[in-house]
């Protein structure tokens, strides 16, 4: 199962594509386009570019517009760009992925530090306990400051909201990992 776009996560990874093959900028009509051919909703693909009366949109009047941290968007692209080329890492066999909006090299490296941490607790369940915590510090410090982490055995049923790209859930032996971010302010 790959990543679950919809919505403006969908439109974002439209724009980095074209970003990507136009550094000087993404011209508004094929965005649009584009995005319509995403079967996005044209009246709000329409909303959304409203503000942007220039024919072209860079990376970051894009990210000023949005809110979007303007460095990180751009490693998104890249990491984005790496797994379209094939050149991104892979997940291991041993974790089953449930849902995410995700790059794959995001989704490898907090999946191998679950399993680290999962092998570091053993079978000791007041150690378990404790994953949840240090995943979170984990994600804080690698990856800015918002996360949120929950692991559970057996079934659940969630509706959250997330920032762009930021949101994962997945299976490793007993335990589902679920880690989201949310925005700060």
């Amino acid at each position: 199962m790959g990543a679950n776009l919809h919505g403006i996560e969908l439109m974002i990874d439209v724009f980095m594509r074209l970003d990507k093959a136009n550094p000087d900028g993404v011209n508004r009509e094929e965005l649009i386009r584009e995005c319509e051919a995403q079967k996005l909703d044209a009246e709000q693909v329409n909303k959304w570019m409203e503000p942007f009366g220039m024919k072209t949109i860079r990376m970051d009047e894009f990210c000023n517009q949005f809110g979007f941290n303007l460095k990180e968007m751009i490693l998104e692209e890249v990491e984005r760009a790496s797994a379209r080329s094939g050149e991104a890492p892979k997940l291991s066999e041993d974790i089953e992925l449930i849902s995410t909006t995700m790059s794959m090299t995001k989704q490898v490296e907090i999946t191998e530090k679950f399993k680290t941490l999962v092998g570091e607790s053993g079978e000791d369940e007041s150690k378990a306990g404790l994953i949840p915590k240090k995943m979170k510090e984990y994600l804080d410090e690698t990856f800015e400051h918002g996360w949120q982490v929950v692991m559970v055995e057996g079934k659940y049923w969630m509706h959250f909201s997330h920032e762009p790209f930021t949101s994962l859930q997945f299976r490793y032996n007993d335990y589902i990992c679920l880690v989201w971010r949310t925005p700060e302010n």
